[in-house]
């Protein structure tokens, strides 16, 4: 009876260390961003994002927008129009490839413009952590939300996803205007 109830309070413990494992880890991602940068760490970046799906997403987000200025635009009746829809998705394809590297977000959450192509990360402008003074919150259970509002009053929205217990950005969420 006593070692049943030794293995029932190793389980407990366990799962709690568990639990407590996949709610830090949002946290621990951050932490290890913000590191990455300092530091100018590459590698360290890749880790802790997932490339493949911020690029599509953000490829959606350029592409939705300027679908919107398209339409509004005057020159919607235009016989190039939808030539030029061509071309303009194919460059917001290429500038989001190019500039959604380690180095490039490197240089972007620390403020400074991204110089494209190269993977070297560019000495940020400042040490201090880029998601400083944002909000956090915990979207659903695999899906963490932090909250930065940027210069141009609206609000930036870097989400993290979990995949088994590995927390990674997935996605910046920009503003609409």
């Amino acid at each position: 009876m006593q070692t049943q109830s030794k293995l029932t309070i190793s389980l407990i413990v366990a799962a709690a260390a568990l639990i407590g494992y996949a709610a830090a880890g949002p946290f621990i991602v951050v932490h290890r961003l913000g590191t990455a940068i300092q530091n100018h760490d590459s590698e360290g970046l890749s880790d802790n994002i997932d490339f493949p799906s911020l690029r599509s997403n953000l490829k959606e987000q350029f592409s939705a927008l300027m679908m919107k200025t398209l339409v509004t635009e005057p020159a919607k009746q235009n016989a190039f129009a939808a030539l030029g829809t061509m071309l303009a998705s194919k460059m917001v394809d290429t500038m989001v490839d190019s500039m959604i590297t380690p180095s490039g977000l490197a240089n972007l959450m620390a403020g400074k413009q991204t110089s494209g192509g190269s993977d070297q990360v560019n000495a940020p402008t400042s040490h201090a952590d880029p998601f400083e003074g944002s909000r956090y919150s915990f979207d659903s259970f695999s899906k963490f939300s932090i909250r930065k509002a940027s210069n141009d009053g609206g609000e930036v929205r870097f989400v993290f996803t979990r995949a088994e217990l590995t927390w990674r950005l997935s996605n910046i969420v920009l503003p609409s205007n």
